[in-house]
């Protein structure tokens, strides 16, 4: 792939430098236990190996996964960052 030079401010041509390696791909492994919602029939804990096994069974089922942030109050920022509240 050739690209046209880059200019610098000072004139000179600035040159492309790869430092990192290209973004990889997230897998689709986990092991995680669930218990409540894609539980089994009985309300057994199932465990799932994938995401998209977790997927498949959520769609048959006719669950959305559904994550709230909320922020702190007059804020759509949350104070720590983090998610505090799960549905």
């Amino acid at each position: 792939m050739l690209t046209a030079p880059v200019l610098c401010r000072c004139g000179g041509e600035t040159e492309r430098a790869w430092l990192s390696k290209a973004p990889c791909v997230v897998g689709d492994e986990i092991d995680i236990t669930i218990k409540h919602g894609l539980c089994s029939p009985e309300g057994e804990p199932v465990r799932y190996r994938s995401k998209a096994e977790m997927r498949r069974v959520a769609k048959e089922r006719g669950l959305v996964n559904r994550v709230e942030h909320r922020g702190s109050s007059g804020s759509d920022k949350n104070r720590h960052h983090h998610t505090t509240r799960w549905i």
